[in-house]
């Protein structure tokens, strides 16, 4: 069995919604905005602040 692990920092849109498997085992959802931040090219071009959100 391999594992995969993705860590995001950002913000919750949303209360999490619980919802339950019929194995009675709890499941979470939520939205999570993460924003990269403006910067200015070597040629001067400004590139402006992108949010993204992860549903």
């Amino acid at each position: 069995m391999s594992v995969n692990k993705i860590i995001l920092l950002g913000n919750v849109g949303k209360d999490p919604e619980v919802r339950y498997l019929d194995t009675g085992i709890a499941v979470a959802t939520f939205s999570l905005a993460t924003s990269d931040k403006a910067y200015t090219l070597a040629n001067g071009t400004q590139v402006p602040e992108k949010t993204e959100w992860h549903n």
